[in-house]
């Protein structure tokens, strides 16, 4: 009797171990996969971010054009220009505005039309696109190559 005591004590311990250990992996995946799929750029990989981006050109629609005049007062063709700009800094060159995008606190980001943003790089699931999104609050202008 004793021992069936001990036994069903030693498998509830058991039980609750791996039950614990297992929502820990679960919370963990979960927490890396919302951090993966934000795509802001952190601050510590601007230099890498802004050598890699130097020289290439974005397009819009006339969705994303709308918003870039609504939001922050830019008219725009639709294309945006990035040049890198020293270190760890890129300039946004789109048809009548140049700003600056840098490491602002744990993100990249810049002020556009007096309205602050924060830069988002997605890559499709397959690796064939990417975006490149300028990011105020909930409002973005996405660009793809």
């Amino acid at each position: 009797m004793a021992d069936d005591k001990k036994n069903v004590i030693f498998k509830i311990v058991v039980a609750w171990i791996i039950s614990t250990i297992g929502t820990s992996v679960i919370a963990f995946f979960f927490l890396s996969l919302s951090d993966s799929a934000s795509g802001f750029i952190e601050s510590a990989k601007a230099q890498e971010i802004a050598a890699e981006l130097d020289g290439t050109v974005w397009k819009t629609n006339a969705a994303g054009r709308k918003l870039l005049l609504s939001l922050y007062s830019a008219e725009s063709d639709g294309i945006l220009q990035i040049k890198r700009y020293g270190d760890d800094s890129m300039l946004l060159i789109l048809s009548d505005s140049v700003t600056i995008a840098g490491p602002e606190g744990d993100t990249v980001g810049g002020v556009l039309g007096g309205i602050p943003f924060r830069i988002s790089i997605t890559e499709s699931k397959s690796g064939e696109g990417r975006a490149f999104s300028i990011v105020s609050d909930d409002t973005s202008v996405v660009f793809s190559q």
